[in-house]
């Protein structure tokens, strides 16, 4: 009996077969969801409290985050790939490669998205990174050195699965609370691109849970270690920073 297991995760994933684990990451991406619209800050995002010019502040501080961390993402997502058993159909190696490809530009549209909103490219391209920033970039980067590609996977998963859900409840509240079209292209393509993204992923993640029984625990441990930070810390310290940008609403807001 696995006891680590059993106090992290509540369960032992050797009793698990693979279509439990992919019903257990289908559970947390519920479970995400449910979390974050009952956390403070998204519900002030989601209400009408903050005046517009502050709301366009809060999207544009989560997309610097995206910018700064983005390109780390990608670099250790291909790593991890690489990490992959040389059993496994190469088949699944040319979608998870594929993905990435298509995730490769992102960190470039959410800067685009920045830009729109009134920030400064110079700015978001040469500053230190945000602590979430690094925060998110080092947890990704730390399973590229431990090569703990099955947490990686179960991470992504519950990433890919719960975005277009979020972006999809915010997407038209932006749009009625006046954020310009020029700064929702990140939101507006993740609303829909990650479904195919979720579909294609379910289906790898379940071929190589059954192909290699061992990876069970790692795909369910990998969104524990990730929720630790995305998205609900790096959104609500993208929230905060806003806040203490506009000391009048902020002052009231935080205290």
């Amino acid at each position: 009996m696995n006891e680590r297991a059993l106090t992290d995760l509540g369960i032992d994933p050797a009793t698990l077969s693979a279509q439990d684990v992919m019903e257990r990451l289908d559970a947390r991406v519920e479970q995400l969801v449910r979390d974050m619209q009952g956390r403070p800050f998204f519900q002030d995002v989601m209400g009408d409290r903050l005046p517009p010019p502050v709301l366009r502040n809060v999207l544009r501080e989560v997309y610097l985050d995206i910018a700064l961390y983005q390109e780390h993402i990608i670099e250790a997502s291909i790593a991890l790939i690489g990490q992959l058993p040389r059993s496994l159909d190469v088949r699944l190696i040319e979608e998870l490669l594929h993905h990435q490809a298509e995730e490769f530009d992102h960190g470039e549209m959410a800067v685009r998205d920045y830009v729109g909103l009134g920030g400064d490219e110079a700015l978001a391209r040469g500053r230190r990174m945000t602590p979430a920033a690094f925060g998110i970039a080092a947890l990704r980067r730390m399973m590229v050195h431990t090569r703990d590609w099955p947490a990686w996977l179960g991470s992504l998963y519950v990433v890919e699965c719960s975005t277009p859900i979020l972006t999809g409840f915010v997407k038209d509240h932006f749009r009625t609370q006046g954020v310009p079209g020029r700064g929702l292209e990140f939101i507006d393509h993740h609303a829909t691109a990650d479904l195919e993204h979720a579909a294609l992923l379910r289906n790898v993640l379940l071929e190589i849970a059954q192909a290699v029984p061992d990876a069970r625990e790692g795909m369910l441990y990998g969104p524990e270690y990730y929720l630790q930070l995305y998205p609900g810390v790096s959104w609500e310290a993208a929230y905060r920073r806003a806040l203490r940008a506009t000391p009048e609403v902020g002052a009231r807001e935080l205290a």
